[in-house]
């Protein structure tokens, strides 16, 4: 695609249109450091958020996001899961074992007693083919596998597994 540089030094495509797969635009890199904890095997929002405005029609969307994790409980199996979330339509969500909740990318640990924990970090790369137009707003969700025994998810944990929860998205053209 021939390109212009005008006088400001901005680049500037001679066509209006950019060809298919074109970046378009990259939201603002959002981050969180607050810690947060569910003990819930059912869905509930983390503390991140974040959103890319002006999307145009046609354009497809891909999300970059990441957290910290821990899961403990007070007997095996130790796990947890998470969502990515497009307003209130969840758009991945998390792998679920039969008779358990939540456990995104087997976060689950069989067999190991009492007072079990896993630790890791959870990182996605999602292209949301159908992401409408104007804002949108992402976010993700977080459960426990198992809410009995004292299951719990913490993100940003400020002990054990400190670190920093973050997100941004890419626009594409379609």
């Amino acid at each position: 695609m021939p390109i212009t540089i005008n006088g400001s030094g901005t680049i500037t495509p001679t066509s209006a249109v950019q060809p298919a797969g074109s970046i378009l635009q990259v939201s603002t890199l959002v981050t969180n450091t607050t810690e947060d904890t569910t003990t819930s095997a059912t869905l509930e929002d983390t503390n991140l958020t974040a959103s890319i405005a002006n999307v145009a029609s046609g354009s497809k969307v891909i999300v970059f996001a990441s957290h910290p994790f821990k899961c403990t409980r007070g007997d095996d199996n130790a796990g947890g899961g998470f969502a990515l979330v497009r307003g209130s339509t969840v758009i991945l969500a998390p792998q679920e074992d039969s008779g358990m909740g939540p456990t995104e990318y087997r976060l689950l640990r069989d067999g190991g007693g009492s007072n079990t924990w896993y630790a890791g970090r959870w990182n996605i790369a999602y292209l949301d083919a159908s992401p409408g137009t104007g804002t949108v707003t992402y976010k993700t969700q977080f459960a426990v596998s198992a809410a009995s025994s004292s299951g719990t998810m913490i993100i940003n944990d400020d002990g054990d597994v400190s670190g920093k929860s973050w997100m941004y998205m890419m626009e594409v053209a379609g």
